[in-house]
């Protein structure tokens, strides 16, 4: 079964699904201000590699959250 395409919903609020789309987040992010509201589980995602790694990409552009 091969994994589908990446797509967006709505203008805003934004949503992006797909392969890919988390290592698009602060590009994307930097479009709204240096500022961003981030809202996961409780902490399921703060206990994987993607919040470092999400968390260095965001002070890189500069961006608090």
């Amino acid at each position: 079964m091969l994994p589908f395409n990446a797509f967006n919903v709505a203008r805003l609020p934004e949503i992006r699904f797909g392969a890919g789309t988390l290592q698009q987040l602060p590009e994307v992010l930097a479009g709204y201000g240096r500022r961003v509201l981030l809202v996961t589980g409780s902490s399921a995602f703060i206990n994987t590699p993607h919040w470092p790694a999400l968390q260095q990409a965001l002070e890189s552009r500069g961006i608090g959250w």
